[in-house]
């Protein structure tokens, strides 16, 4: 499945504010029309200027994309295009802090959740590079801890969701999504959303309608050069332009068109 780039989510961020900015809705073509009208209801003329800007918040906060505004209206999007998004990405650290502040995790809780993000059968990423595995493998060899690591976070379902979904600065009333194959825009609010995210009948490795991941496993050893990565003699020679580190999860959400549309 195709995964939208930061570079390619800026890209349909910049198409829909050129499109948009400074243009009277009767300006836009019936699409775009559509879209305004729908996140403004009745509140518009044919003759109301449409504003489009982006508005980004900071760090794990950030979520919204693009604000748009109108006779002093204003409404937060978050803008995706293709199959599969990756919608958050921060150190395991600060992810275990944000669970720990909703609920005190024991210690089982966190050596389970550590386990499963190093996999190379450690729960502090002390393990050689030729120990580590896919996650896909290595659950495998574990499928009660798995299965109970699982239900560990989808314990916070609703926390994640707002965490890595919606952010809290410049908070997104909408996700207006292109499928990848037209440039039509949909617009989905985000209450509807969260609705589908907590009603999910969940199976495999679903936390609702997000799945989640060591966002680089450095199977290879490309993690080579920081003071956590403990090397061995079959860690390959891995130059600076390769180096990446193992520190960080990653939520993708599902399919947006499939499950969500």
């Amino acid at each position: 499945m195709r995964i939208i780039g930061q570079n390619k989510g800026f890209d349909q961020e910049d198409v829909v504010r050129n499109i948009v900015n400074n243009k009277q809705l009767n300006q836009l073509n019936n699409d775009y029309q559509n879209l305004i009208k729908k996140m403004f209801g009745e509140k518009l003329t044919s003759s109301s200027i449409i504003y489009c800007y982006k508005n980004e918040g900071s760090g794990i906060e950030k979520k919204n994309d693009l604000t748009f505004e109108t006779n002093n209206l204003t409404i937060n999007t978050s803008v995706k295009r293709g199959s599969q998004n990756s919608v958050h990405q921060e150190k395991l650290s600060t992810f275990l802090v944000f669970l720990n502040s909703i609920r005190i995790l024991d210690q089982r809780e966190k050596d389970l959740i550590n386990k499963f993000h190093w996999c190379d059968g450690t729960i502090d990423n002390s393990g050689l590079v030729k120990d580590r595995m896919p996650k896909s493998q290595f659950k495998k060899m574990f499928i009660k801890d798995y299965d109970e690591y699982l239900e560990i976070l989808r314990a916070f379902k609703k926390e994640i969701f707002f965490r890595v979904w919606v952010g809290s600065v410049n908070i997104p009333e909408f996700l207006i999504y292109f499928d990848g194959k037209n440039n039509i825009p949909n617009l989905i609010k985000f209450d509807d959303i969260l609705t589908k995210h907590l009603k999910f009948n969940e199976t495999g490795d679903s936390i609702g309608l997000l799945t989640f991941q060591n966002c680089w496993a450095c199977l290879k050893g490309q993690d080579h050069g920081h003071e956590s990565h403990k090397c061995d003699f079959s860690c390959p020679k891995i130059t600076h332009k390769t180096i990446k580190h193992r520190l960080d999860i990653q939520f993708k959400s599902k399919d947006i068109k499939e499950f969500i549309l």
